[in-house]
C-alpha cells in the first residue's frame, strides 16, 4: 500500500522516478511491423478477364455482376439491348471493335451508367433510337476514362455530374438531341480528341472548373462550346465549322482560349460577363455575324503574346457595355465590314499595335464609347494599310505604324538539288532551307517543284531567327526528260508578311537525260550503241569503263545496259 502511494506521489518523493507501461507501446509497433508486412507482402491477384458472349455470361451485365475491382469484361462484337449498371471500381469495359459491339438502349432508358469510380469505357458504339436518355451518365463518381467509343441518336451522349478527374477522348458524337457531352459541377476534367457535329450543344460546361477541352472538331451545332459559371478552364487547338456559336462563355473567369480555327456560324467567340481571360493566336473567319464579341466582359487580353486572325465577316470586333479589356499585339483584323464596332459605354479598352487590312470600315465607335485608348505610352498605336498620312487613322489613331506588327516574315534561302543530270527513275534529293526573319514562333509550310509541278511539302515550327534545313525525296520515275527549273515556296503570313519576294527561290535548271543517250547528243542512236559496246563488261577501274554506259547503276555495263539502251533507241529529247 505505501510502495502504491509513492508511485501515485510524484510530487512529494521528486527523486523517484515513475514506472511506465510499456505494454501498449509495444503492442503498437508490433502491430505496425505487421501491417508494413502484409503491405509490402500482399500481392493482388491478377485482372480476371470475362468474354461476353459466353456460356458463363452471355450478357454484358451478367459479366459485370460476376467482376470484382480492377476486371475485365471483354464483349464480342454484337447489339446488346441493355441498360448497364456498372458498379465495380476500375472496371475495364471493352468492345471489340466499336463499329460493330453495339449497347443499344432501345428507347427504354440510359444504356451505361457509372456508379463506381475510376471505370473505362472503349470500343463500343453506344446508342438509342429514343433520343431520350443519356447515352453514358455517372453522378458523384469520378476518375472514368471515355475513350474511343461512338456515342449517337441520344438526348445527351454524355452527362456527368459532381464527377472530378475524368478524361473523355477520342469519341466521336453524332445526333446527339441536346448536348454532346454535358459536364456539371465538375472539376479537373479533361475532354480532347473528341469528333462532335449534330448537336444542340457539342461540349456544355457548367460550375466545372479547371478543365482541359483541346484538340476537338465539332460542327454542326448551335454552340460548339459552351462554358459557364466557371474558372481556368483552357479551351485550345479546337476546330470548329457551321456553329450558330463556336465557343462562348458566361460568368466566368481567368479562361485560356488559344489556337482555335472557328469557320462559319454567327458567332466566333462570345465573352458575356466573362474576366481576366486570354484569348491568343485564334484564327476566326467567315461567321455571318460577329468574329469576336465581348458582352459587359471586362479586364480580358485579346491578343498579348500572339495575335489573332479576325476575318470576313460583318462586325470583326464587336465590345459592348465592357471596359479594361485590351485588343493588342499582333492581331490582324482583315476583310470584314466593320474592324472594331464600339458601342453601349464600352470605355477604358486599350487598342494598339493591331494590323487593320481592307474592312470597309476600320472603327466604329458610338457617342457613349469613346474613352478608348489607340496606343501605348510609347507612343504607338496600329497599322492601317490604307492611311493616307493624314489626320488620325481609322479616324482614332494619332500615332498610326508604318510597318505590321511585329516584324513577320518567312523566306526560303536556298533550294539545292542533289543531281543537275539525270535518268527518270534515279534517287534524286531536293535541300530546301527556309528561315524565319520575324521575331515570334511561325509555323512554316514549305512545298519544293520542278517546273510547275510539286515534289513534295513539308511543314516545320521555326522560331525567332530560326531556320531549317528540309529534305524531299523526289521520285523522277515518270518526269518528263527535258529541262526542268527546281524551285521552292513558303506560304506567306496571311497578310502581314513582311516581304512577299523572298517566299519563293528558283535554284536553276536539272536536265532530265533519256536513258541510253550515252554522248549526250539528245538522241540514241547507233554512236550511243557504240559506245555501250566499247564499255561491255567493264567495271569502274577497267580501262574501257564509262559511267555513262552503266544506265542502272549496278557498277557493271551489261545486258541490262543494252536492253534499257534499245527501248529508247531512235527517240530524241
Amino acid at each position: 500500500m505505501i510502495g502504491h502511494v509513492v508511485y501515485n506521489c510524484t510530487l512529494r518523493l521528486p527523486k523517484k522516478k515513475p514506472r511506465f507501461n510499456t505494454l501498449p507501446i509495444i503492442l503498437s509497433l508490433l502491430l505496425l511491423t505487421v501491417f508494413q508486412t502484409l503491405l509490402i507482402y500482399d500481392v493482388s491477384a491478377p485482372p480476371t478477364t470475362r468474354i461476353v458472349p459466353s456460356a458463363s455470361y452471355p450478357t454484358i451485365q451478367s459479366a459485370i455482376d460476376a467482376s470484382k475491382r480492377g476486371d475485365i469484361v471483354q464483349v464480342n462484337p454484337g447489339t446488346y439491348y441493355e441498360h448497364l449498371l456498372v458498379n465495380v471500381a476500375n472496371l475495364l469495359l471493352r468492345g471489340t471493335n466499336k463499329y460493330t459491339t453495339i449497347i443499344d438502349g432501345d428507347a427504354a432508358g440510359t444504356p451505361v451508367t457509372l456508379e463506381a469510380s475510376g471505370i473505362t469505357v472503349t470500343g463500343f458504339t453506344i446508342t438509342d433510337q429514343g433520343t431520350k436518355d443519356y447515352g453514358i451518365k455517372s453522378y458523384t463518381y469520378g476518375g472514368h476514362n471515355i475513350t474511343d467509343n461512338i456515342v449517337q441518336n441520344m438526348s445527351e451522349g454524355i452527362y456527368f455530374s459532381q464527377s472530378d478527374s475524368n478524361i473523355i477522348r477520342g469519341n466521336t458524337f453524332f445526333n446527339n438531341n441536346m448536348r454532346a457531352i454535358n459536364v456539371a459541377s465538375s472539376q479537373s476534367n479533361q475532354i480532347t480528341d473528341n469528333i462532335i457535329s449534330d448537336s444542340a450543344y457539342g461540349i456544355y460546361l457548367r460550375y466545372s472548373d479547371n478543365t482541359q477541352v483541346l484538340r476537338n472538331s465539332i460542327s454542326r451545332t448551335s454552340f460548339g462550346i459552351l462554358s459557364g459559371e466557371a474558372t481556368q478552364n483552357n479551351i485550345s487547338n479546337n476546330t470548329m465549322q457551321s456553329n450558330s456559336c463556336g465557343i462562348q462563355t458566361y460568368y466566368s473567369d481567368h479562361f485560356t482560349i488559344n489556337n482555335n480555327a472557328i469557320t462559319g456560324g454567327m458567332y466566333g467567340i462570345q465573352l458575356q460577363r466573362t474576366s481576366y481571360s486570354t484569348l491568343a493566336n485564334n484564327t476566326l473567319t467567315q461567321p455571318q455575324g460577329y468574329c469576336m464579341y465581348f458582352a459587359y466582359s471586362s479586364y480580358n487580353t485579346f491578343g498579348g503574346t500572339r495575335g489573332n486572325l479576325v476575318t470576313k465577316s460583318d462586325w470583326g470586333i464587336c465590345i459592348s457595355n465592357s471596359t479594361g479589356n485590351q485588343i493588342i499585339d499582333g492581331n490582324i483584323i482583315a476583310e470584314n465590314t466593320w474592324g472594331i464596332f464600339i458601342i453601349n459605354n464600352a470605355n477604358g479598352n486599350t487598342i494598339y499595335h493591331n494590323n487593320f487590312y481592307s474592312n470597309v470600315k476600320h472603327v466604329y465607335q458610338d457617342t457613349d464609347s469613346f474613352q478608348n485608348t489607340w496606343w501605348n505610352g510609347v507612343p504607338e498605336g496600329s497599322y492601317w494599310n490604307d492611311y493616307s498620312g493624314y489626320g488620325p487613322a481609322g479616324g482614332v489613331d494619332y500615332y498610326p505604324l508604318t510597318q505590321p506588327w511585329p516584324m513577320r516574315n518567312l523566306a526560303i534561302t536556298s533550294v539545292t538539288p542533289s543531281k543537275t543530270q539525270f535518268y527518270p527513275g534515279e534517287a534524286v534529293t531536293v535541300q530546301v532551307n527556309v528561315k524565319n526573319f520575324g521575331v515570334i514562333t511561325e509555323v512554316a509550310r514549305v512545298t519544293a517543284y520542278y517546273s510547275t509541278n510539286i515534289i513534295g511539302t513539308k511543314t516545320t515550327t521555326l522560331t525567332q531567327n530560326a531556320a531549317q534545313l528540309l529534305t524531299f525525296n523526289w521520285n523522277t520515275l515518270n518526269v518528263p526528260v527535258g529541262n526542268h527549273v527546281i524551285s521552292a515556296r513558303v506560304e506567306p503570313i496571311p497578310y502581314v508578311e513582311r516581304d512577299y519576294t523572298d517566299n519563293t527561290l528558283n535554284d536553276g535548271t536539272v536536265q532530265v537525260g533519256l536513258q541510253g543517250d550515252i554522248n549526250g547528243d539528245h538522241v540514241v542512236n547507233n554512236q550511243d550503241l557504240i559506245l555501250l559496246k566499247q564499255a561491255y563488261g567493264a567495271v569502274p577501274g577497267a580501262p574501257n569503263w564509262n559511267q555513262n554506259a552503266d544506265l542502272n547503276y549496278d557498277l557493271l555495263i551489261d545486258a541490262i545496259d543494252l536492253d534499257l539502251l534499245g527501248k529508247n533507241y531512235g527517240k530524241t529529247a
